[in-house]
């Protein structure tokens, strides 16, 4: 297993050749789009398009608030989190945003180019390359780097190399390497674990349903992205990757039902709360959130299925899957999929780590609903 860890960390260590290159007059960053964009000095003002990814710029400096002049008011709408952070570090609440962080649609250019920022880092999954050529033509215009993340769209491969991007840009390697090599480890771990699995072995069916209960319609659930790399390397199967296309979609009641999935996983968030969705998340009370899980459960088509009727029922709060956090929710779909297999797993120490050698703000709460877990985080 050992011998793992010694590749991974060598793996580790020549994605960061590749993805910044040093030069005499500066360095190159290969961003997650693999477009080149050369940095004559690490960037001191930084814009963030996507406002959630203060949370990896906060593992790269103790504050975030130093570099950053601008963000996506998305983050404003994590209530308890963006308190906590404001609590924390103060500026953060005088920044001034952007946009909505949910797209290319309502980003500013103009407002953008008034602060002089550095870069503008945008998250590949709500501003695509293919609908910003004009932004990215102007702000180049004026003078200002435009650099792409990934945290989303395909968290398994991408979240390691996404933070390693941010760090080139800002000057803070040594914070991404420390981090990286955590999580590789925590990886290999995990498919070292999966070998136990076979390749024959059962693959239980595994129904996610994304922001649960707080939609219109019933079922929304990740398709051949986001959760889908997580639940296969896991030994699952992903209900919506049978017939998805695309990182996610609507599967109907009738649908699911038919299927038989084995495991209900519902996410959410304290963005829920009002509606009948599963609110749960940071600082949230753990009571309150597996009387909310119940709730959601209730629901017809949802009630009817087997997995509700054996218990194989959890929660999670959604977000973290878009963050650096998200090895612990590969370490808790491990367990709740195939429990004998990966018993030995942690979630709990693992997020306790993060919090303690990582974050600058930790994050605790009710970020999962395990029955079988009776502790508060």
């Amino acid at each position: 297993m050992w011998k793992r860890f010694g590749r991974a960390a060598a793996l580790l260590a020549l994605m960061g050749l590749m993805i910044g290159t040093a030069r005499a007059d500066g360095f190159d960053v290969t961003d997650i789009t693999g477009r080149q964009i050369h940095f004559d000095h690490p960037a001191s003002r930084v814009v963030l398009g996507e406002g959630r990814n203060v949370i990896a710029l906060s593992m790269l400096t103790a504050d975030p608030s130093s570099v950053l002049v601008g963000w996506g008011s998305d983050f404003k709408r994590y209530r308890t989190l963006y308190q906590r952070y404001t609590d924390r570090l103060p500026a953060l609440s005088s920044i001034p945003t952007v946009g909505s962080g949910q797209g290319s649609s309502d980003l500013s250019v103009e407002h953008i180019i008034s602060l002089s920022p550095d870069v503008v880092i945008l998250s590949r999954s709500q501003t695509p390359p293919s609908e910003n050529t004009l932004m990215t033509q102007q702000l180049s215009a004026a003078g200002i780097k435009v650099v792409y993340v990934d945290f989303a769209t395909d968290p398994l491969n991408d979240t390691t190399t996404s933070l390693s991007i941010m760090a080139q840009v800002i000057g803070r390697t040594d914070k991404a390497q420390a981090f990286n090599r955590f999580y590789a480890e925590h990886e290999a771990r995990i498919k070292a674990m999966s070998q136990a699995l076979g390749e024959n072995g059962t693959r239980p069916l595994v129904f996610l349903e994304t922001h649960a209960g707080g939609m219109n319609a019933c079922c929304y659930t990740p398709g051949d992205g986001s959760f889908q790399g997580f639940i296969s390397l896991v030994g699952g199967e992903n209900l919506g990757g049978r017939t998805l296309k695309g990182k996610s979609g609507q599967l109907t009641p009738e649908y699911i039902l038919a299927s038989q999935p084995d495991i209900y996983v519902a996410t959410g968030g304290s963005y829920l709360e009002g509606t009948s969705g599963l609110v749960l998340g940071p600082y949230e009370p753990i009571d309150k959130a597996r009387a909310s899980l119940e709730g959601v459960t209730r629901r017809p088509g949802i009630a009817q299925m087997p997995a509700v009727h054996h218990g194989d029922v959890y929660g999670l709060y959604h977000h973290l899957i878009n963050t650096p956090y998200n090895i612990v929710v590969l370490e808790l779909l491990a367990k709740w999929i195939h429990p004998e297999v990966f018993k030995a797993l942690d979630p709990q120490a693992t997020l306790k780590t993060i919090n303690e050698r990582f974050a600058v703000v930790p994050i605790t709460g009710s970020l999962w609903i395990d029955p079988s877990d009776t502790s508060v985080r």
